[in-house]
């Protein structure tokens, strides 16, 4: 390959327009997967993964959240243009301060900008001004209850909720798209002016539009927040079908 080639080769792929990094539970099976199908020509993703314990539990997340920096440090040498970091549940377990001490280490230690899911998940909500949000996860009780918590304290009212009990980070892979479908359907009430799905392992993306046609209101997924709050942050403002009105109108 010639110089030449090799320019054009960089220009044409290695994200043109921005370089994603992501930052996610080894675990995860899906961000890397469906985050490059559902962006925009010229956006790529690089990933940097973190150890992490099998089960969902507060304390196997607290313990993963301390090898951010390392990870951070590692993508920001592949010289992108944003750092996501992409675990819900890490960032609500701990709440918003340590939500917002992330963000400031990885700005201030490893010189690039970076977004969390949460984070975006809350900017979400107010964008669609949703203020009593039906929140559905995979998540144990005892993790449902810190994300509420989480929400609550960003000034949201908390409609209704429900999990899936799921416990094993793998497991959180395994309810498909309809069984998202069904238990959204089933938790939602009247007074619910939007619904959250949360967890970046979840395939809720998938039935996003769906909901949002049957429910008739907003619908935020983890995964299209964190699509969302990282191309809005390196200034991509496609409009993007088929996974709710965040993407489309926002």
């Amino acid at each position: 390959m010639n110089g030449q080639d090799g320019g054009m080769w960089r220009d044409d792929i290695l994200g043109w327009r921005g370089r994603i990094g992501l930052i996610m539970p080894a675990t995860n099976l899906l961000l890397e997967t469906a985050l490059p199908r559902m962006a925009p020509d010229g956006v790529t993703f690089h990933t940097a993964r973190l150890t992490n314990s099998p089960s969902v539990t507060p304390e196997a997340l607290k313990e993963m959240s301390g090898r951010i920096m390392g990870a951070a440090l590692d993508l920001a040498s592949a010289k992108v243009d944003l750092i996501a970091y992409c675990c819900t549940a890490s960032s609500f377990v701990e709440g918003r301060a340590h939500d917002d001490h992330v963000i400031a280490d990885i700005t201030d230690k490893a010189g690039v900008r970076a977004v969390t899911t949460m984070g975006a998940i809350v900017a979400a909500l107010r964008a669609l001004n949703i203020k009593r949000p039906v929140i559905v996860s995979p998540y144990a009780h005892a993790i449902e209850v810190l994300e509420a918590k989480y929400l609550e304290a960003e000034g949201f009212q908390i409609a209704a909720k429900a999990g899936m009990g799921i416990t094993d980070m793998l497991g959180l892979h395994d309810p498909t798209p309809g069984a998202v479908y069904k238990l959204a359907r089933e938790t939602f009430v009247p007074s619910a002016d939007g619904l959250l799905i949360s967890c970046n392992a979840l395939r809720a993306h998938v039935v996003a539009d769906a909901l949002e046609k049957d429910l008739r209101v907003p619908v935020v997924t983890s995964l299209t927040a964190t699509l969302w709050g990282a191309l809005r942050a390196i200034g991509v403002n496609d409009a993007i079908p088929g996974y709710g009105r965040l993407l489309t109108e926002h």
